[in-house]
Order: structure tokens, then sequence, then C-alpha cells
């Protein structure tokens, strides 16, 4: 044997060693390395479709309840708009269809009506008769066709139903691959797919777990799926048809107990291909040596390609779940714009009622205004409750902290509870010290939420006894600690239910209190605000004795002025408003009618609104519905306004961007600097800032605090340099007072069943009430002839029509004809027929003869305040309204549609109450055109 073959054998010995052992160390190794991270990327992958699909079916549950919500105001419309209502927000939700149920089957519905009636004995309509909005899993729905169901309660024993597709998730993770022949499934609670690449297994409800019962082929992956039905994630791997397959799972959220698997081959794992190619790197490593290296690095490289592409997957899947998350985040903020605007002005009349000089108000109403205008403050507030708790998690949150009145939080607050006590015998006690702090800092509002969150469940859930509100101040240097508890006598809560009760949608004792409104929130979203400001919240109870919550949070320190005894003694005896309510109405507002502005807002109440809160300065109010009238009216410069009042959202064209062009493309010096204060609905943190910078002034939140409007109008409005200049010259008028001659002819010779202190209260003048009450005399007649011919068959026709009386009555105060149609209602609501036998003739004839009174009135007052006919309108009055609109003069239109409003005419009858219209909106070149034809 040769030298030269020795060391050839020495040398492909060692070669072979290497290789040997390199390959078999490799294969060992890189198995389990990519073993482990195939794992962990199918968990992820699993993690994220199921975050997909429970995304996906948090909007579908979202779009019921909103429905469920809009058909719960409009519950006394007719079937027709019922209908209409279903229709809009299925197609809106794409739902299959939508229908309200009860115990005969569909009471309304648009698409699918065919349903057995006895569903409502169905698990899932019970479950959602107790209170739960939930998902079935897929049902035999119209034709046979498979479908899946979306159910939520509705008052009176009724149901909300949506139908989705059977293949509707189906279709959301069918197309998804993982590796080869890998894919995505979801199972219901039964075993049965909800989703599979083969539309087949989802129509045909292949079942893996009864399969595996009946043939021992199936039993290994029967158990599996048994397994995922247990709840909870996890990794197995099965043989299934001779293969062995890997699948990670994960239970979807907000599901009804569904789950979510991803499912592949061994085979084509990532693992077996670097088995695979380690083998052949050995061989080749024998046979070539080193050059077997280059070609190692090439095949290694490949399986970590898959491992690329699969991240790219679960990417696309992450992008979709965030961009669902942040659709219905935006749908959110666009709902909580939009209940701005009909709170704008239920705080704004109701504050300018309060704000009058007239002391002949009735003490109960002003209460009753006061409670309005506080409740709609702090609704104000609350309305982005349902933001706050998405806002929490993802991290959007911010406490806004500044100087707060304690008294008035705490008045504020039991004036909005107390409401909720109605008829119970419930005794409510302050337990409040003259040594609390009489300003905090924090944020305001929060506090209320936690204050209002917790007397509201003491309220709800307690029929008699007693009620309790215990607030205590301890100071520790900068920082004072506010303690509150509220205890009652009420139901209490089951132990069981203690430690759940500050979870998410939570409600403890749900069949014993399906009665009781409530979202299950408040306590949830109590314990994350406490412990936002550093504090912390807890809750003690015995079950059908009471409970107790109380929260202890930091607030700021601001001077050591206690409220006193007098204060603490008006809190504790419900008398502190009245004290606070004389400083509101004591505010001086300036005279100046020399002034004049322009309001700008695209919807006619808000124009309401901001012109009432303006009339006490005596200024001249113009109004326009558009920015695009706003830019012609500086432009044209036909008035110089003092200010202009824009508002931020409106159709079109915006605030922001038609201040933008009113301040850098007209290019007048007037309209670079008229001052523009912006009102808007939207008052998140930062906006300030934001219209400062788009050429705003300043900016007002709706609803308009009355406070705010006049610093503004004083900063911005009021000339005291040229007020002085008037007074030396000429007296400012005075403002005008009195009523007119009708109300008090009608304060004289009132008809019996009217309470018309509360009709002027409504109204704020007699004519406005007349025409209304004309219109009742008219129409509730025909109303009282369906009564008479459905006491005794449609009740559901005469609960609707009783309800419209009851409305209209109370609407010009007629309160014991509205009180008697009250009681009516409510018998045929309770399906009381002999009730109403007895009731609904005499209640006919007292309505009938209550309006006899009325027409007598009425043809009292239109034979002592009758009024000149003339052929036709004064051209010479015509004329003079012509020439004001031309030249935008209000003083001149004023006083010529004084003069135009003292006749009736026989040609022409509407023309007055249509210029009046017009001017109402400055729509001054109408005015023009029309007038010109009639010259």
């Amino acid at each position: 044997m040769s030298i030269k073959f020795k060391i050839f054998l020495v040398i492909m010995l060692i070669v072979l060693g290497i290789a040997i052992t390199s390959t078999a160390v490799g294969v060992h190794f890189s198995n389990q390395h990519l073993l482990s991270t195939m794992e962990n990327d199918m968990s992820l992958a699993a993690s994220i479709a199921s975050s997909l699909v429970s995304s996906e079916i948090e909007k579908a549950k979202d779009g019921i309840l909103i429905a469920a919500q809009i058909i719960e105001d409009d519950i006394y419309k007719d079937e027709v708009t019922l209908t209409q209502i279903l229709k809009t927000e299925a197609e809106y939700n794409n739902y299959f269809s939508l229908m309200i149920l009860d115990q005969n089957g569909p009471f309304v519905s648009w698409g699918e009506t065919i349903l057995d009636n006895n569903y409502l004995q169905s698990s899932n309509a019970q479950r959602a008769l107790a209170g739960e909005t939930l998902i079935s899993t897929a049902e035999i729905g119209i034709n046979e066709q498979l479908v899946i169901r979306i159910l939520t309660p509705l008052h009176g024993g009724r149901i909300l139903c949506a139908t989705l597709p059977a293949l509707y998730f189906n279709n959301l993770v069918a197309n998804f691959k993982i590796w080869d022949s890998g894919y995505i499934f979801v199972i219901d609670n039964e075993g049965n797919f909800i989703a599979h690449p083969d539309q087949n297994a989802v129509l045909d409800r292949y079942n893996y777990i009864e399969a595996g019962q009946n043939s021992p082929s199936f039993k290994e992956v029967g158990n599996f799926f048994t397994l995922m039905l247990q709840g909870g994630s996890g990794v197995r791997r099965y043989m299934f048809q001779g293969i062995l397959r890997i699948s990670a799972y994960s239970a979807i959220k907000g599901s009804n107990n569904w789950s979510l698997g991803v499912v592949s081959p061994i085979s084509e794992s990532p693992a077996a291909h670097a088995r695979d190619n380690l083998t052949l790197v050995g061989e080749i490593v024998v046979a070539l040596g080193l050059i077997a290296a280059i070609i190692t690095a090439g095949l290694i490289a490949r399986p970590f390609d898959k491992i690329n592409e699969q991240n790219k997957i679960l990417a696309e899947l992450k992008s979709d779940a965030e961009a669902a998350s942040e659709a219905k985040s935006s749908f959110l903020a666009n709902m909580s714009h939009e209940m701005r605007t009909p709170l704008n002005a239920i705080i704004g009349f109701s504050e300018l009622e309060l704000g009058k000089e007239d002391k002949t108000i009735p003490g109960e109403t002003i209460g009753n205004l006061e409670k309005i205008y506080t409740s709609g403050v702090t609704l104000l507030g609350l309305i982005n409750d349902i933001l706050d708790i998405s806002k929490i998690e993802s991290g959007k949150f911010e406490l806004l902290e500044n100087n707060y009145d304690m008294p008035s939080l705490i008045n504020d607050t039991i004036i909005l509870n107390i409401m909720r006590i109605g008829s119970k015998p419930i005794v409510f006690n302050l337990d409040i010290e003259a040594d609390l702090p009489s300003k905090l800092k924090g944020d305001e509002l929060r506090i209320k939420q936690l204050f209002n969150n917790f007397l509201s469940n003491a309220f709800k859930y307690t029929n008699k006894g007693s009620v309790t509100l215990k607030i205590r101040c301890q100071n520790e240097g900068e920082k004072v600690w506010l303690e509150a508890t509220v205890s009652d006598t009420g139901q209490g809560i089951k132990e069981e239910d203690l430690t759940k009760l500050f979870t998410d949608y939570m409600r403890a004792d749900i069949k014993r209190n399906r009665n009781i409104e409530g979202t299950g929130l408040g306590l949830a979203l109590s314990k994350r605000l406490s412990e936002m400001m550093g504090g912390t919240i807890k809750a003690e109870s015995i079950y059908g004795i009471g409970s107790s919550f109380s929260f202890r949070i930091p607030q700021g320190y601001v001077n050591d002025v206690p409220i006193g005894e007098e204060v603490a003694d008006n809190l504790k005896k419900f008398k502190y408003i009245e004290s606070r309510r004389d400083k509101n109405t004591g505010q001086i507002r300036a005279f100046i009618p020399y002034a004049r502005v322009l309001v700008v807002d695209d919807v006619l109440t808000n124009l309401d609104v901001a012109k009432g809160m303006l009339k006490p300065y005596g200024m001249v109010v113009d109004c326009v519905n558009s920015g695009y009238k706003a830019i012609d009216a500086i432009k044209e410069q036909k008035v110089i306004y003092n200010a202009v009042f824009m508002d931020h959202m409106m159709p079109g064209m915006d605030g922001v961007e038609t201040v933008h062009i009113i301040r850098n493309e007209i290019g007048t010096e007037y309209a670079k600097t008229v001052p523009i204060i912006a009102l808007t609905a939207n008052a998140i943190h930062g906006n300030e800032e934001m219209f400062l910078k788009n050429g705003f002034q300043s900016f007002l939140t709706k609803p308009i605090d009355i406070r705010r409007m006049d610093e503004a109008v004083n900063h911005w409005v009021r000339d005291k340099e040229y007020e002085k200049k008037l007074r030396q010259t000429q007296d400012i008028p005075e403002k005008a007072a009195g009523i007119s001659e009708i109300t008090a002819f009608l304060q004289a010779h009132m008809a019996e069943g009217i309470d018309f202190t509360k009709a002027l209260e409504r109204f704020g003048d007699g004519e406005i009430w007349l025409e209304t009450v004309r219109t009742y005399a008219s129409s509730t007649l025909d109303l009282l002839n369906v009564l008479a011919e459905n006491a005794k068959g449609d009740l559901n026709l005469y609960r609707i029509t009783v309800h419209g009386i009851k409305g209209s009555s109370y609407a010009i105060a007629a309160e014991e004809t509205g009180k008697k149609a009250e009681e009516l209602e409510t018998a045929a609501k309770k399906g009381d027929t002999e009730y109403i036998e007895k009731q609904n003739e005499v209640f006919i004839l007292n309505t009938k003869a209550f309006i006899d009174r009325l027409n007598m009135l009425l043809d009292q007052i239109d034979q002592q305040f009758s009024r000149s006919k003339k052929a036709a309108p004064d051209g010479k009055i015509l004329e003079r309204i012509r020439e004001a609109a031309e030249s935008y003069d209000m003083t001149e239109l004023d006083k010529a549609m004084e003069e135009l409003s003292k006749y009736d005419y026989e040609s022409q009858p509407d023309l007055v109450s249509w210029l009046r219209e017009q001017i109402e909106l400055s729509e001054f070149e109408q005015i023009q055109e029309k007038l010109s034809g009639n010259l």
C-alpha cells in the first residue's frame, strides 16, 4: 500500500467523518430550531387570523347594536318605517336580512322572513332575551339555505336578528395558504366547519368529531378538534389521511365558543426541507469536498425563503385586523360628533331660558329646566364613553387636568342622579363636611363619571331604603386624596360575582336584572379611570342586604378655602342649585346695537341657538347656511361685520376651507382681519391650536356655553372706544320689554284644561302657541275616531294612536288630557282590554269637550284680534324691502316687514311668511329677485 493511497484513505476517512458528523449534528440542531420557529410562526398566524375573525364578529355585533338602538328610539313608528330602518341598516352592514322577532315569529323584517314560530325557544334566542348579544353557529334558513345569525335583545320580549351567509367567514380566511397545501379553518362550538378552503365542508356541515366516533381513520383528527373546543390556544401534531400534520389553534374572542386552526403537512415544513437538504449536503461533501460547502449554503437558504414569505402573509393579516379596528374607531368618533349637534340645541335653549330675567316662571319649571341643562351638560361629557375604552387600550387616552369647583361638581352629580329615584321609596343622603376643599385640580369630567357610575347603579338596583354618598378629602402636601363611597340598601351582589364586576360588559345576576337598563361597561371604565389617575377602586356587598362602592384618587391642591357650613348645608338640602342659579341669571351682558355679526351653520336649529344667545346684546345677527354664502358675503362687503361665527363641520365646504379662502383668496384687508370664531362639536384636545393655525381668532365648542360666548363677544365684537364716543353724542337705546296683547288676552281667558304658564314657558309667546293649538284641534278629532274603532280590535294601532294624542296634548300644555292618554297607552302596552273598555268612551267624550272649548277660544281670538284685509301688498313697502335687502340694511328690513305684516292679503297670501323665512337665512338675492317681479 503506497503512502499516497494511505494519505488518500486518511483524508477520505477524515472527510467522511466530518461529513457524517456535521450532517448528523446539522440535521439535529436545525430540526430543533426550525421546528420551534415553525410552531411559533404558526401560533402567531393562528392568533392574528383569530383576531381578524374576532374583529369581523365585533363589527357585525356593533352593526346590530346600533340598529337596535335606532329601533328602540323609533319604537312607536309604524311597520313601514321600521321595515325601512331594517333595510337601511341591513344594506349598510352587509346583512343577508334583518328582522324583529317575538313569540309569534317575525314581527317586522327585511329580507328573509320564514322562521319557525318557536325560534324564541331556541337556546340562542333565550340567551338574547336574557340580555346577550351573540352570534350563532350555522343554521338552516329560507329555502334550506345555511346562514349565520346575530341576535340582540329588544324591550318587550323581542329580539333583533341579523343574518349573514354561511360562507361569510369562509370568504374571509379560506384563500390564505400555508406553505404548499396548508390552510386556515374555523369550527363552531359543535365542531362544524364555519370556514374551510373547500366550501362544501361548510355547506354540508362536515364534523370530524362525529366522524372520529364512527371511523378509526378520523379518530386522531376528531380528538384534536375536541381539544380545540375546550378553548385556549396551542400547537399539536396528528395523523390524518396517512399524512402527519401540524396545526396551531386559537379561540376566537366574541364568538359563540368558536375556534380557529392553521394546519399544514409536516412534510411541507422548513424542518423537513432542511433534513433532506442536509443529507444531500453530506453526500456531496464526500464526493466533492470543499465544493459541497458552496452548494450547501444555497440549499440551506431555501427553507428560510419560505419563512420570509410566510411572514409577509402574517403582516398582511395583521394589517387587515388593524384596518378593521381603525374603521371602528373612525365610526365611533363620527357618531360622537353627530351626537353633539342635537345636544347643542338642548343645552343652548335650556341655558337661554334659565338666563332670562323673567321672574314669573314657576320654581318647579326652573328646576326642571336646570335638570335638563345639567343632564345635557353631563351627557355631553359622557357621550365619549364609547370611545374611552378603545382609547385607553390604544394608549391614546388623555387626562385633562384643570381647577374645578367642588360644590358645583357635587351638585351637578346629585341633580342628575336623584331623578333616577322616580316613584321608589328611597331616601338619598349626602354625607359631607364643611372642611371639604372648595376647589381641586384634576379631570372634572372623569371624576363626574366615577360619581355617576356609582350613583346610577345604586339607584337602579335599590327598590326601597336609602342611598348614601359620602365624600372626604385628606391633604398630603401638594396632593389631596379624594375619597368617595356610595352605599345602598339594594339587592346586593353575590360573592361569586364580586370578582367579575370590573370586567367589560359584565352585569351581575342577569336573569334577575334583565329589566334594568345598562351595558355593563360603567364599572370597568371606572376601574380603568381610577387607575389612570393613580387611585384605587373597590366594592363590598352582602347579597340581599346592600352594596358599597368606593374610590380613592389623588387630586391637585389649589388652596385652603373650604366650602363652609352654608354651602355644605345647602348641598345636603339640595338648595345649592338655587344660589348658583341666582348668580347665573344675574349675568350682565353688554347692549351693543351698533354691532353686526354673521353666523354660518348648515343646521337651522344651531342658527336659532346662536341667534338666541346673541339676542340679549341687541346686535344685528345675519345667518347663512353654507361656507360658499359666507365667502360671498365677505367678498361683496355690502355689510362690514364686526365678527363671524363659523361652524367647523359643514357639507360641501367645511369651516377650515372657508376661512382659508376668505383669508388668502379674497385679497381685501377686511377679509384678512375680520375676527372669525369657530363653532365646533369636535371638542378634541389640541383642536384650539389647529383653529388658530388656520386663520381663526378663537373657537367655541358645541353645545355653546353662554359664559364662553359672552367672553368671545366682549373680546372680539364689542368696541368699547366706539361706545364712549357714542355715549357722548346719543343715548344707547334700552331693550324692549312686556308681552303681546294676544298673550295678555289668553292669560285672562284661557280655556279649562290648559296650563298656560307651561305653554308660555315652552313657546315663549301666545301667538306661536295658538298656531299649534289650531292644528291640534283639527287633527285630534280624526285620532279619536281611530280610538273608537280599535278599542276592541287592533291594540297596536290603538296604542300608537293614543300615544300620538298624549304627545300632542302635553306639547300644548293640555296636561290632564295628556295624562289620561298616557294611562290608556300603558294599558294598551299591557294588553289590559278591560281598562280600555271602561275608560275609552269617557276619554273620547272628555277630549271632544276639551276641543270644543279650544275652538271657542280660537273664535274669541279671531273676533278680538281680527286683522284687516287688503287686496294686495303695498308696492311702496315691497320696494323698501327690496332696497333694504340689496343694501343689507336689517334695521330697515325689520321696519318694513312690521308694516307689511299688519294686514292679510287676498293675493299672494303666503308672501309675508316666505319673506320672513328668506330674511332668517339672509337670502337677500332671492328676495330681490322675487320682489323685482312683484313691483
